[in-house]
């Protein structure tokens, strides 16, 4: 079967809706799996089964940022994600799964590399099941993990992918810093805006390209 189709993943409509409006194509399919690892890895894994025609999965979303380097707005192409709350809380410290004998590795990389994100900052992610909102939450994290962002879905997108053997990318746009924050003080429309300006003509290229992975 020939590996022709082109798969957008991202955890609400909102992240991707000018994407969708942009790419009316037969060979690209989209999948909003919700928000979280659980929604993601369940979503995602039922819509990855038995796909031998997948040509490539590209997650699309926000992040918040830990480097204060990137702007808000700033599209970066994830080339790792790490698990960030999900571990054992000790009296004195945290422990992650690894450390506590219960995965093999905390971290997981993108093997695929794809010259055409050149331009864009590689950047290491977080996976967590809360956003922080917190000097301190923010402060831990950065200090435990050294990751540049943090997000909700990353990691079970990074695994699902790599269980069924599909090539896959992560794109993301700062909507926001880690750590105190107002509610409604991210910057949503600037980072949906600039994350579509960079998936849209990747998409276009890549469908119109007669491009192998």
């Amino acid at each position: 079967m020939k590996k022709n189709r082109i798969l957008v993943v991202a955890a609400t409509t909102d992240e991707i809706r000018q994407v969708m409006k942009n790419i009316r194509s037969r060979r690209v399919e989209y999948c909003i799996t919700g928000v979280g690892m659980l929604n993601t890895a369940l979503t995602l894994s039922k819509y990855l089964q038995n796909r031998k025609d997948i040509l490539l999965a590209l997650q699309a979303g926000i992040a918040g940022s830990f480097n204060r380097k990137l702007r808000i707005g700033s599209v970066v192409n994830v080339r790792s994600e790490e698990y960030g709350d999900t571990g054992i809380e000790t009296f004195s410290s945290f422990k992650t799964l690894k450390e506590a004998g219960f995965e093999t590795q905390n971290r997981y990389r993108n093997p695929h590399v794809l010259p055409c994100f050149s331009h864009l900052p590689s950047v290491s992610s977080l996976t967590v099941a809360m956003a922080c909102g917190t000097a301190g939450t923010a402060a831990f994290r950065y200090n435990m993990f050294k990751t540049d962002i943090e997000n909700m879905e990353g990691l079970a997108f990074f695994k699902s992918c790599r269980m069924y053997k599909i090539p896959f990318a992560e794109l993301r746009s700062v909507s926001n810093y880690c750590g105190p924050h107002r509610e409604g003080e991210w910057d949503m429309e600037r980072a949906i805006k600039n994350l579509t300006s960079e998936v849209v003509p990747f998409i276009k290229w890549l469908e119109t390209e007669t491009y192998e992975i």
